[in-house]
C-alpha cells in the first residue's frame, strides 16, 4: 500500500511538471489500465473478465475502418453496453451504446476518416456495462505517417509449435547419434 501511494505522488508530480510549461490541449492522454488483447489470446480474455473488446489492429491510418469486436459475458448483459472513444488529449470522439447478441457477442465500426478523429496519436476506446466493475479499456493509434501501415503479425500457432518441437526432437536425436559415432569413451 505504501509503495502504491508513492507511486501515486510521483505521478502526480511528473503530471503537473510536464504541464507547466505546456498547455492541456496539446498534452497528450496515455492509458496505463488500457489492454490490448492479441487475436491468439481473445479466449483466454472472455473467460478471464465478464467484458472484453479488441480492434482488428493496434495502428490506423486516417482512411481505415476500425473494426471493433467485444465480448460480454451472457449472465451480465442486465445492462447495455456503453462505448466511448477518447482522442489523445482526452476529449470524447464518440459515444455509442450496443446491445450484445444472445451469445454475448458484440461489434461495430470506427471510420478513421471522420473529422473527429483528425488528430494523430492514441485512442482510448472504454466500453462499459452496469457497474464500473464490468469496463474494459483497450487503446489504437491513428497515424498520418505513410511508412506505418496497419499490418497482419504472424501467430505462432500450435501447428507451428509441433513443427519446431518435433524440429529439436531430430536435431537432439540426430546429433546424439552422431556423437556416438565419434567419440566413444
Amino acid at each position: 500500500m505504501h509503495l502504491s501511494v508513492l507511486s501515486v505522488m510521483f505521478l502526480s508530480l511528473v503530471v503537473s511538471l510536464s504541464l507547466a510549461g505546456v498547455s492541456y490541449a496539446e498534452q497528450e492522454i496515455t492509458c496505463i489500465s488500457c489492454v490490448q488483447i492479441q487475436s491468439y489470446e481473445i479466449d483466454l480474455y472472455k473467460e478471464m473478465f465478464p467484458l472484453t473488446v479488441w480492434t482488428d489492429f493496434q495502428i490506423y491510418d486516417h482512411h481505415s475502418t476500425i473494426n471493433v469486436n467485444g465480448y460480454l459475458k451472457p449472465q451480465n448483459t442486465i445492462a447495455p453496453i456503453l462505448v466511448v472513444v477518447t482522442n489523445p488529449v482526452g476529449n470524447v470522439v464518440t459515444v455509442q451504446q450496443l446491445s450484445p447478441d444472445v451469445d454475448g457477442n458484440f461489434s461495430f465500426e470506427l471510420n478513421t476518416e471522420s473529422p473527429l478523429l483528425k488528430q494523430d496519436g492514441d485512442y482510448i476506446l472504454k466500453v462499459q456495462s452496469g457497474t464500473e466493475t464490468r469496463q474494459f479499456k483497450t487503446m489504437f493509434t491513428l497515424t498520418s505517417d505513410p511508412l506505418i501501415q496497419p499490418h497482419v503479425v504472424p501467430e505462432f500457432g500450435s501447428v507451428s509449435l509441433l513443427i519446431l518441437i518435433g524440429s529439436i526432437m531430430s536435431i537432439l536425436v540426430i546429433g546424439k547419434s552422431f556423437s556416438n559415432r565419434f567419440v566413444k569413451f
